[in-house]
């Protein structure tokens, strides 16, 4: 019996949802063992790092926005401007 043919028995002899599982496992268990998971895991550690940057730069000008915005407010009460 050939590979193909052995897919199909055990397709057959499985249901759809078993199928679709071992075809997850295998390839998450290709994807840990081979040498892609570390490229993989660079990739993630870069992809934070950059969120981080970025989630670090939106709190820091939207914390120098607040306070400009907040002195404007100020200026223009003392202005008799607001209410």
């Amino acid at each position: 019996m050939n590979a193909g043919q052995a897919l199909i028995r055990r397709h057959h002899e499985l249901g759809i949802r078993e199928e679709i599982a071992l075809l997850a496992i295998q390839k998450l268990r290709k994807f840990l063992l081979g040498t892609d998971g570390t490229t993989a895991v660079e990739y993630a550690l870069i992809l934070s790092l950059l969120l981080l940057a970025i989630y670090s730069a939106i709190q820091f000008t939207g914390v120098g926005n607040g306070r400009l915005y907040d002195n404007s407010s100020d200026s223009m009460q003392d202005a008799g401007l607001g209410s």
